[in-house]
C-alpha cells in the first residue's frame, strides 16, 4: 500500500510539473475553445433569458473573456520567445555545443515559414532530430554528408546508419516527405559544419582534428558536435558574411564531381552493411 501510494504521489507530482509544458503546447486549441465558448454564449444569451441572466449576473462572460485575454498573452509571449531564440532580432547567438544549440534551432524552425533548409554535416548523426523536425514542418531539405568510403570504420558505419534512418524517416515516419529530402555524399575534406534556414538564419560550426578513440581503439577522426556554434540573421550585418561563406562552401561541395547522390551510396554500401550485421 505504501509503495502504491508513493507511486501515485510521484505520478501526480510529475503531472503537475508537466502542466506548463502541456498548456504551452495546446495554447492555440485552448484559445479557440474559449473564444468559441464566448461567441456561443453571447449568441444564445440574445435568445434565452435564463442564459443571459447566468452570464450577466454571475459574470460568467467576464470570466471567459479574462481567460481568453490570458491565453492570448501567453501565446504572444511564446511567439516572442520563439522569435528571439530564432535570432530574428539580428543578434548573433553563440552556443557551446550542438546539444545546447539544437532546441534553439528547433524553435527557429517552428517560428519561420517553411522554405529550403540546407545542411553541411560529417555524418549528420547529431542533427537527426533537427532534420526530422524540419521535414515534419514541411521544409525542403538539402543535406550534405561525408561519403562513407572517404572516412574511417566508425564514421563509415555512422554515415550509413544515418542514410538508412533518413530513408526510413521519409517513407514510414513522415510519409510523403521523400520528395522534399535531397541528400548527397561528398569526398572533400570536412571543415565547415552548419545549416541555413531559407534566407533567414545561418548556423555555423567547425570540424577539428582529434586524437580521441572509441572503446575499441578506433580513431574518431574529427570533432564537430562538441565545438561552439554561431547563429545569426542572414540579412543582418552580423550574419551576412557567414551566410555568404556557407553558400559558397555548400555550392562547391554540392556540385563537386566526386559528390554523389545518397541512393547510389545506399545501393552500393547499404546492402553490404545489412549483410554484415546478419
Amino acid at each position: 500500500m505504501g509503495r502504491d501510494h508513493r507511486a501515485k504521489k510521484k505520478s501526480f507530482l510529475e503531472l503537475i510539473r508537466g502542466f506548463p509544458g502541456i498548456l504551452n503546447e495546446y495554447l492555440v486549441p485552448i484559445g479557440v475553445a474559449i473564444f468559441s465558448g464566448v461567441a456561443v454564449a453571447w449568441l444564445v444569451s440574445n435568445f434565452v433569458e435564463p442564459v443571459r441572466e447566468v452570464l450577466v449576473e454571475r459574470q460568467l462572460v467576464n470570466v471567459l473573456l479574462f481567460l481568453l485575454v490570458v491565453n492570448t498573452l501567453l501565446y504572444l509571449d511564446r511567439l516572442a520567445r520563439q522569435l528571439g531564440v530564432a535570432g530574428l532580432r539580428g543578434i548573433v547567438r553563440v552556443s557551446p555545443d550542438q546539444g545546447s544549440d539544437t532546441p534553439a534551432m528547433v524553435a527557429a524552425v517552428e517560428a519561420l515559414a517553411p522554405g529550403t533548409a540546407r545542411f553541411v554535416e560529417f555524418s549528420g548523426y547529431t542533427v537527426l532530430d533537427l532534420i526530422t523536425e524540419v521535414l515534419r514542418r514541411g521544409w525542403d531539405v538539402e543535406l550534405l554528408v561525408k561519403h562513407p568510403e572517404s572516412v574511417g570504420h566508425i564514421q563509415r558505419n555512422t554515415v550509413l546508419m544515418v542514410l538508412q534512418r533518413l530513408e526510413l524517416l521519409t517513407t514510414v515516419d513522415i510519409p510523403g516527405s521523400k520528395d522534399r529530402l535531397h541528400v548527397k555524399c561528398y569526398r572533400a575534406n570536412a571543415s565547415l559544419r552548419g545549416r541555413k534556414l531559407g534566407d533567414k538564419l545561418v548556423n555555423l560550426g567547425w570540424y577539428t582534428p582529434t586524437f580521441l578513440r572509441d572503446q575499441e581503439g578506433n580513431p574518431l577522426e574529427v570533432l564537430g558536435h562538441a565545438n561552439p556554434l554561431i547563429t545569426a540573421r542572414v540579412d543582418a550585418p552580423e550574419g551576412r558574411c557567414f551566410g555568404r561563406m556557407f553558400d559558397r562552401v555548400f555550392q562547391e561541395l554540392w556540385e563537386d564531381p566526386s559528390t554523389v547522390d545518397w541512393q547510389e551510396v545506399l545501393k552500393k554500401l547499404g546492402s553490404k552493411r545489412r549483410k554484415a550485421k546478419q
